[in-house]
């Protein structure tokens, strides 16, 4: 099934030279043909062994931020023509001001911070600019199936050479008057913040020379769309498969069954005790003989991974084996509790900032076992983290069915992420890390981008990023701004220090994030005090009405 997105990264193949257009256009008939949730035009060339691993990483993250500015160009004209009161003067600096953003943050957001917007009002801005492109987008796909996919021979971007730093509004949306307009405001910020720590390397090459308007009209330009979600998903625990009836097991092995509590289509998972006596146990079984490889794989896998961490705060393998009737199966503590996904529904998306350190301690503390393990998560969210029932609130990270070495080669098959046979991407949405996406190596610090993104949904009770759809996660990930934690929650006084934590734990580049969880909870711990003193004492006074649009717009 083709996708808009499928014609953003035919025509960034062709413009980088990164394939040729006859090769790219014959992927995307064979795309064209095929159901939803099989390989995008990306995924069939390499598996035609046409492109490179590397490569499609760097198309999938290119076309991912030529939608963030596709989009949010959209969504400025349709402010400037609902809102003609707004100072053109302020617009261009305001544009001028995005440039030198390290990241690139949503202008409706940057609207909403700055009181020129109602949040309403941006919503619904943003509501009608989706729309306008997704009409945009049935037309081009129209249109290219008609003429046999030639337009890929089209660029895409109006600059001779593709790098991340032509992917800015002004560069490619915006007329000659504004982009004059947005120049002069970058040299006068330019020389009053020369020092800024988040200017983007490369900013003057593409903003110092008159860029010309693209010569494709912007309906030309497709975008990544709702319709390509299928093309990736979260790997589940359970696998697929034909299920079968394993619900009336009595014993496995040595474990007499108390009964099954889960079943998918490549195993189940049971409470059972061994040989009847002692304490509960969990149970998780698959059939060799049915299960497919891969699935058979993985969990051979996370038995294996999950017996070389041993650690108070991480679900423990306490045995492993397979019956005479081929069942596969491995054997952990079982809990009583729920999972902290349910404890933070329960306070209504509110913990006590107390309680949540306390619990971000012990997740560290299990997680660094896990890194001097040498193993990668991958998977951490609440759902993955368990807390015991009593008054101690311990806490035990469960679930290894997608982790890795972090030592493991790049290019073994089964460990990409973005894999050419399925588009799969192994993770949770909201808490994937950005090398995650574009399959670049994983280590500890992959782990800790999650980490800071529960840590942040625990201390505001919202995520950094929003996204409306799976797919939308992915490139928030890749593009999109975190909030800070006074964005999250305004109620509560922030400590600096912790601001700064957290911000760099959802880096964008794993070398700006801490280099361990222990470092990490070494902070935490040292910091306890201040964090609640600071969050006792409430919000500081807002000095918003004695500092500059802009000043406050951009302080961070």
């Amino acid at each position: 099934m083709l996708s808009p997105a499928d014609v953003i990264s035919a025509k960034l193949l062709v413009q980088m030279e990164l394939a040729d257009p006859e090769a790219v256009r014959a992927a995307m008939r064979t795309v064209a043909t095929t159901p939803a949730g099989a390989p995008d035009v990306v995924g069939q060339l390499e598996e035609e062994g046409l492109l490179a691993r590397e490569q499609a990483a760097r198309v999938r993250r290119f076309g991912a931020m030529f939608e963030h500015v596709r989009l949010e160009a959209v969504y400025l004209r349709t402010v400037e023509s609902r809102r003609p009161e707004l100072d053109s003067g302020a617009i261009s600096e305001l544009l001028a001001k995005l440039e030198l953003s390290r990241y690139r943050r949503r202008l409706g957001q940057v609207l909403i911070e700055a009181r020129a917007l109602a949040s309403e009002e941006a919503l619904e801005i943003e509501r009608l600019s989706r729309n306008k492109l997704q009409r945009e987008d049935l037309r081009v796909l129209e249109r290219y199936q008609g003429e046999d996919f030639a337009g890929v021979a089209r660029p895409l971007l109006p600059v001779p050479r593709v790098h991340t730093g032509v992917f800015r509004v002004t560069t490619l949306f915006r007329s000659k008057d504004t982009l004059r307009r947005v120049k002069k405001a970058l040299v006068r910020l330019e020389e009053e913040r020369h020092s800024l720590e988040s200017h983007e390397p490369g900013l003057a090459s593409y903003t110092g020379a008159e860029a010309e308007e693209p010569e494709l009209e912007p309906e030309e330009l497709a975008n990544h769309r709702a319709a390509t979600t299928s093309r990736f998903r979260v790997e589940e625990v359970v696998g697929e498969g034909e299920d079968e009836d394993l619900s009336g097991r009595e014993a496995i092995g040595l474990y007499e069954v108390v009964e099954c509590v889960g079943q998918g289509g490549m195993g189940a998972v049971y409470l059972a005790r061994e040989e009847g006596l002692g304490p509960m146990v969990a149970v998780k079984v698959t059939h060799t003989e049915r299960a497919a490889p891969e699935d058979l794989a993985r969990f051979e896998r996370e038995a294996t991974l999950m017996g070389r961490v041993e650690h108070e705060k991480v679900v423990r393998l306490m045995d492993q084996g397979q019956t005479e009737d081929g069942l596969r199966y491995m054997v952990m503590p079982f809990y009583a509790g729920k999972d902290l996904k349910d404890v933070i529904d329960e306070a209504e998306g509110l913990l006590p900032i107390e309680r949540t350190l306390d619990i971000a301690c012990q997740l560290l503390a299990g997680l660094q076992a896990v890194h001097e393990a040498g193993v990668v998560h991958r998977d951490l969210k609440p759902e993955n983290l368990f807390v015991l029932a009593g008054e101690e609130g311990e806490v035990r990270l469960v679930d290894f069915g997608i982790a890795r070495l972090a030592d493991r080669p790049p290019a073994e098959p089964d460990a990409e992420l973005f894999r050419s046979r399925s588009g799969v991407i192994s993770g949770s949405p909201a808490y994937v890390a950005p090398e995650t996406i574009t399959g670049d190596p994983i280590d500890a610090r992959t782990d800790l981008y999650s980490f800071g993104i529960m840590l942040y949904r625990m201390l505001t009770g919202r995520y950094p990023l929003f996204a409306e759809t799976p797919y939308d996660y992915l490139r928030e990930h890749l593009v999109g701004v975190p909030l800070s934690l006074f964005q999250g929650r305004r109620d509560v006084g922030w400590d600096e220090e912790l601001e700064q934590l957290v911000a760099s734990l959802l880096a964008k580049e794993p070398a700006d994030r801490p280099a361990s969880a222990a470092s990490v909870r070494d902070w935490l711990l040292e910091h306890r005090d201040e964090i609640l003193a600071a969050a006792a004492r409430g919000p500081a006074e807002e000095e918003e009405e004695t500092k500059s649009f802009f000043d406050r717009l951009f302080k961070r």
